[in-house]
């Protein structure tokens, strides 16, 4: 059996000396290495290779899971068996969560436990040694295999399950490695239930010989397949390996030699114009009987076969060469367009170059020839006659199109573009030219073109167009058939002139007029006009006049003086001096006064005095308007007290209260906000409100306005202000927004002081936390001295095993060692579950009395202490003398201190008191963790500052560590 190495870790010196007997004398095959801390394990680590670690869990500075988790980042993964007193099973349950192999408590008879141990250590180390093994053995055969092209499958027989494949082969199946191992051959491949018949793979272990055969894999690639039988120790087939090399290019380039030859061989059976074959070395190797007749009908040689084309058409250009290279090099087909001269004629030629492959390389060149003369000829004609049509109509200002038979568009000119609102000329051509017409047009318009088509229509008519916009538009078109050389009509020319504008005008007066008609008849409002010849005399008035003043119009008409009768007394004088400014000056008047009706009820009247104009442009006669509008002036009274008592609730709410435009400037804040902040008005006002804002409520104040400015409705929510002296407000606030006629103005908010009871609410909660965690806190403590006392009770346990099976009476002593360590623990445990559980009367206590009757009665005379400025302060003094004595004595032992400096700094919210020595740097790892709850009972170490902060705390105020040197501990005493 080969040997393990171990190192054990643990802060119980006597345990480790036991274990590393029991377990050697158990296993000599085992050797044992100890340690007393985790960081003295991690160091022993890097230096020797050890086979497995047992670690306590509970150790200063770093614990068992400390250590587990430091070895499993760095990619560690050696065994690792957790070996502790602590019974709590979440420990258990983490500790194997973070990757430890075993968990193993200490507790029963010593020698059960360590057989249990060696147990586990050497079953640890052999499943570690095997797994390493198999991933090597397996890295390795995947390296290889991945990494060939090839595929490779072995097959279990006469199952003929995948049981392993290679990149490859698990690739060209297109599925996931987990669904293709595993698979039966037949169903992954060929998706049958059955074998296939004369399968090679199946044949090879049938016949124990090796099969070739092919296959086609789901990525659509074709392979050659090579089977080999594997045969196990009693001569048996029992699986078989498979090798498939890719054939897939091999084959295609087969396939496009046969289609390219294929296509050749239907070019020229069924292609109707000229063509000729031509090599490498441009020899014409192949013609067609057009092509005879083609150069025939020029007097041109047909003895063209074996012949070099340039010898045999020396006027062909250069160009044609380079041409014909172009299609050899890259297998490009070229369509091009020459022009040669033949007995004296311009022939124009389109010639496509085509390239014939043979195994991916251009051979051979077919040439196909069109004669396109007569085509081009025409087409030159064609665009000649065009193009003077075309700028006929695009220089036309009205719109042009042509219809044909059918009355799709064919052409139009870019005034179309504008007249029926789009944007490209494309989109009209092609389209109907009744799309563009509204729904009540479509049938009179198809009728329309029907005769015109027939030639017994008018040309003229005016139709509503509907442009791509949307609008309509009144448009007048002149029409003009089409005909072709035989007389037949061929299609409609049509000029269209948009004459909306004009049919707008004349409607627009036609409505006016009857408007004005129906508005002096109808309207509540008085509408008065003056003879031209005399300004003084009223020649028409409204039937408005009657429903207002209740006298009738054909009374005031004939007696103009009740006009000025009825007005009130009061307003009377203002009136008439408006009305003789009006007639001397011919100003405009605009007045708001009260009358006397009739019934004598007194009304407010809104009048306006105006003039007319004569043809010339000169004032010739007057007119005027009158409005009842008694109840407007009443609704505006009224909302001007509502005003008024708005402004004694905004001025004297208890409550802030805002008003801020749209962006969150404040318009308007009553005295209460101010006060709450602050602040004066004059300082508010023009500021935005966000300026005031706790920075973390800057998002969820958007995002309510975001809501706000979409939704009615208040909204309800807390957040805090930043006071004019730098404190917080805690706030309710309810927002709303405020509109007039739809319109957003702004938003209102009402603001709450809530900072009080906010106050108590937290006070609250944080005694209900102080006792939550003083709960957890004692519980705890009874987990460590039960761990603790356990620890030395195994511990005595132990030695009395060894003392009674050596009769080493050496040991005893440790016992007795053992013993008193468990006094220690009941005694630290008292002391750390009082320390800082109640406070007594607080007092006024004069700080710098108290530590002088503690450096008096506590501090050797060779340690020099400067005491300076220390206040008077409420505390329970006896607390704090246990306070101060901790930290001098800790600073004196421990740190070797000999100057101590006790001083204080008072600022705006607390006082500080600055304990300083000039002893040893306190190392990192203890400097974080010498205030947090560690409960090493067997050592004093550390428990002093332990104490010290509860008893800090308890009095609501804290303590800290300064960073760097001297060595500063800072107390910190809340004033406010």
């Amino acid at each position: 059996m080969s040997s393990i190495l171990v190192l054990i870790c643990d802060d119980d010196e006597n345990l480790l000396k036991i274990s590393q007997k029991y377990i050697t004398k158990l296993d000599d095959g085992i050797k044992v290495y100890t340690v007393s801390s985790g960081k003295q394990a991690l160091q022993e680590m890097k230096r020797t290779s050890f086979d497995i670690i047992v670690c306590d869990y509970q150790m200063p500075n770093m614990n068992g899971l400390e250590v587990l988790k430091k070895l499993r980042r760095q990619d560690n993964s050696i065994p690792f068996i957790m070996f502790t007193g602590h019974s709590r099973e979440q420990i258990a349950i983490e500790a194997l969560n973070l990757g430890a192999t075993n968990y193993l408590t200490k507790s029963g008879h010593p020698k059960s436990m360590y057989t249990e141990l060696v147990h586990l250590i050497r079953r640890a180390v052999e499943h570690d040694r095997i797994e390493k093994a198999l991933i090597a053995s397996e890295r390795d055969k995947s390296i290889i295999l991945d990494g060939i092209s090839d595929m490779v499958t072995f097959y279990e027989y006469p199952s003929m399950k995948i049981i392993w494949a290679n990149r490859s082969s698990i690739e060209s199946s297109l599925t996931k490695q987990e669904e293709f191992i595993g698979e039966v051959c037949y169903e992954k491949w060929h998706n049958r239930d059955v074998p296939c018949q004369d399968c090679p793979t199946i044949k090879s272990a049938i016949d124990s010989e090796i099969q070739i055969g092919s296959r086609r894999t789901p990525d659509e690639r074709s392979w050659i397949i090579t089977c080999y039988p594997i045969t196990n120790e009693d001569g048996n087939v029992s699986g078989i390996v498979e090798v498939g090399r890719d054939i897939t290019e091999q084959k295609m380039a087969k396939e496009r030699l046969r289609e390219s030859e294929s296509q050749l061989r239907r070019l020229i059976e069924h292609l109707g114009y000229p063509l000729h074959v031509i090599n490498q070395d441009f020899e014409i190797i192949l013609v067609n009987n057009a092509y005879y007749e083609w150069i025939g009908k020029y007097n041109l040689s047909t003895d063209v076969i074996g012949k070099n084309l340039f010898v045999m058409f020396p006027f062909l250009l250069d160009k044609v060469k380079d041409e014909y290279d172009t299609v050899f090099e890259t297998g490009e087909i070229v369509i091009t367009q020459e022009t040669n001269l033949f007995m004296g004629e311009q022939v124009y030629t389109e010639t496509t170059k085509i390239p014939i492959l043979s195994e991916g390389v251009v051979t051979q060149v077919l040439s196909v020839f069109r004669d396109v003369t007569s085509e081009v000829v025409s087409l030159e004609k064609l665009k000649k006659s065009e193009e003077r049509y075309r700028s006929l109509v695009e220089a036309s200002p009205d719109a042009v199109i042509r219809l044909d038979t059918e009355g799709i568009i064919q052409q139009a000119n870019k005034q179309v573009l504008e007249l029926v609102g789009a944007e490209r000329i494309e989109d009209v051509i092609g389209s109907h030219y009744t799309d563009w017409l509204s729904e009540k047009e479509l049938t009179s318009a198809e009728n329309e073109f029907a005769k015109m088509m027939r030639g017994d229509a008018d040309i003229q008519h005016q139709y509503k167009l509907t442009g791509s916009d949307g609008r309509t538009k009144i448009v007048e078109s002149h029409a003009a058939l089409l005909e072709d050389e035989e007389g037949a009509y061929i299609g409609i020319l049509a000029i269209i002139r948009d004459i909306s504008q004009r049919k707008s005008i004349e409607e627009e007066i036609r409505i006016s007029e009857k408007r004005l008609r129906s508005l002096a008849e109808n309207i509540d409002s008085v509408i008065w006009l003056s003879d031209p010849d005399d300004p003084s005399k009223i020649v028409y008035l409204s039937p408005g006049f009657e429903k207002i003043w209740d006298i009738p119009v054909e009374r005031a008409l004939e007696s103009p003086k009740i006009f000025l009768d009825s007005i009130h007394p009061d307003d009377k004088e203002e009136v008439e001096k408006a009305l003789r400014k009006f007639l001397e000056t011919k100003h405009e008047y605009n007045l708001e006064y009260r009358i006397l009706t009739n019934n004598n009820d007194v009304k407010w009247i809104w009048a306006k005095g105006f003039f007319i104009l004569d043809p010339d442009g000169n004032k010739h006669q007057f007119g005027g308007v009158a409005q009842d509008i008694t109840k407007r002036v009443k609704d505006r009274m009224e909302l001007e007290r509502a005003y008024k008592q708005f402004d004694r609730l905004f001025e004297s709410s208890i409550d802030g209260i805002t008003f801020s435009d749209l962006d969150g400037i404040l318009l308007k804040v009553n005295p209460a906000f101010a006060k709450l902040l602050g602040y004066s008005n004059d300082e508010l006002i023009g500021r935005n409100f966000i300026d005031f804002t706790v920075e973390k409520y800057h998002e969820e104040n958007r995002r309510i306005l975001e809501k706000l400015s979409l939704n009615s409705g208040v909204y309800n929510f807390e957040k805090e202000y930043y006071r004019k002296d730098g404190s917080r407000a805690t706030v309710s606030l309810s927002t709303w927004l405020h509109t007039d006629e739809g319109k957003k103005i702004g938003y209102w908010a009402v603001i709450r002081d809530i900072s009080e009871q906010k106050e108590l609410v937290k006070k609250l909660e944080e005694s209900r936390e102080q006792y939550r965690k003083e709960r957890e806190r004692l519980s705890e403590l009874a987990h460590y001295m039960r761990h603790d006392l356990s620890a030395l009770l195994h511990n005595i346990e132990g030695f009395c095993e060894i003392i009674q099976d050596t009769n080493e009476l050496q040991y005893i002593d440790r016992i007795k060692e053992n013993t008193r360590q468990m006094r220690i623990v009941f005694d630290r445990s008292v002391e750390l579950a009082d320390a800082g559980l109640v406070i007594g009367n607080l007092q006024k206590t004069d700080l710098d009395e108290l530590v002088r009757e503690i450096v008096f009665r506590a501090v050797s005379e060779t340690v020099q202490v400067e005491i300076k400025n220390l206040p008077v302060i409420e505390c329970d003094r006896e607390k704090i003398v246990q306070v101060f004595t901790n930290i001098l004595i800790n600073a004196i032992q421990h740190g070797k201190a000999q100057k101590i400096k006790i001083s204080s700094i008072e600022t705006d919210n607390e006082i500080q008191i600055l304990i300083m020595n000039d002893g040893d740097a306190i190392p990192e790892d203890i400097r974080r963790k010498i205030f947090k709850d560690n409960f090493f009972l067997k050592s004093t170490k550390g428990l002093g500052m332990q104490i010290v902060r509860r008893i800090i705390e308890a009095h609501r105020w804290s303590i800290s560590l300064d960073t760097g040197e001297p060595v500063t501990f800072r107390i910190s005493i809340p004033t406010r």
